[in-house]
């Protein structure tokens, strides 16, 4: 089989009775433009290897995808994740789950969890986030702002639940105690017959 990338096979593909000098020439010339244009798009293959991207270019994919939430100080691998679900996240936006699924790619060591305002008994139209991100005064407006981009317009931030895990064993005692009284008296005596 004759590969694209070699050079002379355009030449060798060329019937016997066509082959002289010039068609030599000519398919020489044209196998090696063919090369240079499968190196060009060799280093083209952007979205199907997005983990081989040079992080300078990845700015660029997130503008053309129009990535939710992308800032360029964000950890590369981040931004990866970001630019690669950005289409699917474009389609469902709006809904629980997208914001859901935008806010852990963000914060990755953290889970988030949204629920609306009829899973947990709220004002219609309402949501609440419960997290266990550190929430300082920054990460708290930062994370607010992310909540506004991607919530759909109708809907309205309730709360902000703040959860965390603390390994704490749970300790207890118990103590169990017995009486009996026996009495030994006069009485006793006389009737046993001690003297």
């Amino acid at each position: 089989m004759i590969s694209l990338s070699e050079i002379g096979g355009l030449y060798q593909s060329i019937a016997a009775n066509q082959k002289n000098a010039r068609t030599k020439a000519f398919a020489d010339a044209c196998d090696r433009q063919i090369k240079k244009m499968l190196e060009c798009a060799e280093k083209a293959k952007a979205w199907c290897a997005l983990e081989n991207v040079d992080e300078k270019y990845l700015d660029y994919l997130a503008a053309d995808s129009r990535a939710f939430l992308y800032d360029s100080s964000m950890d590369p691998n981040i931004k990866r994740e970001l630019i690669l679900n950005s289409q699917h996240w474009n389609a469902k936006m709006g809904t629980c789950s997208a914001m859901q699924e935008i806010l852990n790619s963000v914060f990755p060591e953290n889970e988030t969890v949204i629920r609306e305002w009829f899973e947990y008994g709220g004002n219609p139209f309402y949501f609440k986030v419960t997290t266990d991100a550190d929430m300082s005064e920054e990460n708290m407006v930062e994370f607010i702002r992310m909540i506004s981009t991607v919530k759909n317009a109708r809907s309205r931030l309730d709360r902000i639940e703040v959860s965390r895990n603390i390994g704490q064993g749970l300790y207890s005692c118990g103590v169990c105690l017995t009486e009996t009284h026996l009495n030994i008296g006069a009485e006793d005596r006389e009737n046993v017959g001690i003297q």
